[in-house]
């Protein structure tokens, strides 16, 4: 509207009306981004779990990355949205509350390179915007670090024999198999256990 000055013109004077433009916001950001190694042999035991947008309507999908340690201070959303699509996992919003992947032997960092133990990580979840509800693109919070490990190489071919010459436990004698990869190990331990508990000891059982 224009207002008049009063002087020259007495008559305020509207325009024509503009176009049409309906408001619209961002990707919802995903939360609480963890990471953590389910196993001990590489990278096929890196599990990635976060929580959804608040406002998932507005993602139409979640890529799920992981940046080398040594990286993550330059890893922004401009950086995110630039990652090739053969170095995230794409996640499509189910409304679940929570969602977790794995990545396997064939995963990559955002940079390309294969994982490797010894190797610290963050994890990033992008959210891409539906571009209806949302035309801008979010990235969550770096995960914890994480460092890659792998497990010591187990002894193989044991095999316990009873001298029988004190009817005691000292009779027993145990054999192995050196590890194939003795690097990975400080020491071995020997345990002796009941038949009957065989089917229940596992690896739990024997480090407590």
């Amino acid at each position: 509207m224009s207002v008049a000055d009063g002087t020259v013109a007495n008559t305020n004077a509207m325009s024509l009306a503009s176009n049409t433009l309906q408001l619209q916001g961002v990707a919802g950001i995903a939360t609480g981004v963890t990471m953590s190694d389910i196993g001990a042999v590489g990278a096929p035991d890196l599990s990635v779990t976060f929580n959804k947008a608040t406002s998932e309507s507005t993602v139409s999908a979640y890529r799920v990355m992981l940046v080398p340690n040594a990286n993550v201070a330059a890893f922004n959303l401009t950086a995110a949205q630039a990652v090739p699509t053969n170095r995230y996992i794409n996640v499509t919003p189910s409304g679940s509350n929570t969602y977790t992947e794995n990545f396997g032997a064939s995963s990559t960092d955002v940079l390309g390179n294969p994982l490797v133990n010894g190797m610290t990580y963050k994890a990033f979840v992008l959210s891409i915007a539906d571009g209806t509800n949302a035309i801008g693109n979010t990235i969550s919070s770096g995960s914890n670090a994480l460092q890659l490990q792998t497990v010591a190489t187990a002894a193989t071919n044991v095999m316990a024999l009873d001298t029988n010459e004190t009817a005691t436990g000292e009779d027993v004698l145990v054999y192995f198999d050196a590890a194939a990869d003795e690097a990975t190990i400080s020491q071995y331990r020997i345990l002796m256990v009941k038949d009957a508990n065989v089917g229940s000891f596992n690896l739990t059982a024997a480090n407590a």
